[in-house]
């Protein structure tokens, strides 16, 4: 329904390195807002957050170091 996918929206744009198996396990457990749902597919997950233009990319950290003014300068001289 319209509501559930705005709930879901919603938890993307409350933590943004969320990602689809959480969702998924959050809209499982939720039987407040995802009443009588217990499984849904990471694809159905992944086309209703294309319907409004979100795209899950995997988050990763960066080293420190490369934000290091020393760092940056090395990268423009080549």
């Amino acid at each position: 329904s319209p509501e559930q996918e705005t709930e879901i929206m919603n938890m993307v744009l409350e933590k943004n390195a969320i990602t689809l198996r959480q969702i998924q396990r959050n809209i499982i457990e939720n039987n407040d807002m995802f009443q009588n749902i217990d499984r849904v597919s990471l694809s159905t997950l992944d086309c209703v957050l294309r319907r409004y233009h979100l795209s899950m990319k995997q988050v990763y950290r960066v080293p420190f170091e490369r934000n290091l003014e020393r760092v940056k300068e090395c990268i423009y001289c080549l």
